[in-house]
């Protein structure tokens, strides 16, 4: 930080004549200036004034002036008047110049050493912000909204530190992001926010209406209507998709052993089984034959050793039901 102290010595070389009770009071028009944001090496800048006046009955001087500045932004110049000395009802002004050579905020500490025996040293505060090359901030403007008369409603300011809302009629506090506003009639507030460097260009603004101003407040709701007539049936929907086929079920658990069935009916006779052979004949008799008896199926070929004597028929039942011969040959040994 830059601090230079500098002291002017005024010497006026007059012989004044004071009298017993005469005394100088001596008032400032400010007791700070605020330059805001002045682009940087501006070949003009930006000079601002303070009056000093003199409402005693005594001349009133500037005896010395000191000042120091602060802050990272350098560029202020105060300049005095020609003449330091300040008779009754009358005024001088200084001037302070602010020509930035640093980017950043800064400042100026002023004092004047008077010959007001109240007002021996009038301080002053003198600010304002070097501007270069730096991204502006953009505000972002919230809330506002319909209101009745004598209603108050919140608008929120954000994109920067620092917020000013204009117009200021109406609001609790124009120079807060937060304020509640209570217009009379409907207004658009504009806000403009800062950082330690720049401010926003952006428009933004938010309106709080008055119902006044729309021509009275609403009146209370009405009764409710009586219900309308039931509407015509609506048309059939679509059909369906048809669902998939389900799964087959697994097999079911063996079913218990159903009765003992009902006896069947008789089976068809068996065939008649051959005629054995014929034992050996007895000892002969009166007019016997004599010689063994063979019995052979038709089909059968004629043995040897015995002769042909004759030929059976048997009836039989075949297995279908159906009913049948069997010829049978009888042979007699030789």
């Amino acid at each position: 930080m830059k601090k230079v102290v500098a002291s002017l010595v005024v010497a006026l070389g007059l012989s004044i004549a004071v009298s017993a009770n005469a005394q100088p009071i001596l008032y400032a028009s400010t007791r700070s200036l605020d330059f805001g944001s002045v682009p940087l090496n501006d070949p003009v800048g930006v000079t601002l004034p303070i009056v000093v006046g003199n409402g005693g009955t005594d001349v009133g001087f500037i005896l010395n002036t000191y000042f120091s500045y602060f802050g990272t932004s350098s560029g202020f110049t105060v300049i005095s008047p020609p003449v330091l000395e300040i008779p009754p009802g009358r005024s001088i002004e200084f001037r302070v110049r602010f020509r930035p050579t640093e980017a950043g905020p800064g400042g100026l500490g002023l004092t004047l050493v008077t010959n007001d025996p109240v007002r021996q040293q009038m301080m002053f505060s003198i600010s304002g912000v070097g501007a270069g090359a730096c991204p502006a901030p953009v505000a972002v403007a919230t809330g506002g909204g319909t209101v009745t008369p004598g209603a108050m409603t919140l608008l929120n300011g954000a994109g920067g530190p620092n917020c000013l809302w204009s117009p200021t009629a109406g609001l609790t506090n124009p120079t807060s992001c937060s304020t509640f506003a209570l217009p009379h009639t409907t207004t658009t507030y504009n806000l403009t926010v800062s950082d330690a460097t720049c401010s926003s260009t952006n428009a933004a603004s938010v309106t709080v209406t008055v119902l006044s101003d729309l021509g009275g407040v609403p009146g209370p709701q009405g009764p409710q209507g009586p219900q309308g007539p039931a509407g015509s049936p609506g048309a059939a929907g679509p059909q369906g998709a048809v669902g998939l086929a389900g799964v087959p079920g697994a097999v079911g658990p063996q079913g218990p052993q159903g009765p003992i069935g009902a006896p069947g009916p008789q089976g068809i006779p068996g065939l008649q089984g051959l005629q054995g052979l014929i034992g050996p004949q007895g000892p002969a008799g009166a007019g016997l034959m004599s010689g063994a008896i063979l019995a052979l199926p038709e089909d059968v070929a004629s043995p040897s050793g015995f002769t042909l004597i004759g030929t059976t028929i048997f009836a039989i039942k075949k297995p279908n039901g159906t009913l049948g011969s069997l010829t049978v040959r009888l042979y007699r040994k030789n």
